[in-house]
């Protein structure tokens, strides 16, 4: 999987074309979903920014996403001041 993962990721970067891009990345996430947690671990650093653009998206889009994701930056602000 790790291997697919990576090829996919390379193919991704190496085109210009949005149609193509898309595609790929739509199997990119296909394959990341169905990956074991080690597969994901050997993946993370190249699959960041797919990961990224998923979470921001599911924040624009997901009331319930959204009202997590501030939850944990109040909750993450409220450590920082507490100092831990």
């Amino acid at each position: 999987m790790q291997t697919t993962l990576h090829t996919l990721i390379d193919q991704y970067n190496a085109t210009s074309n949005e149609a193509e891009q898309q595609s790929i990345k739509n199997q990119i996430h296909l394959q990341y979903y169905h990956a074991s947690a080690a597969e994901r671990q050997a993946v993370r650093d190249s699959m960041q920014p797919f990961l990224d653009e998923i979470e921001q998206e599911m924040i624009e889009k997901d009331p319930i996403a959204r009202q997590t994701y501030e939850m944990l930056k109040r909750f993450e602000a409220s450590k920082a001041v507490a100092g831990h």
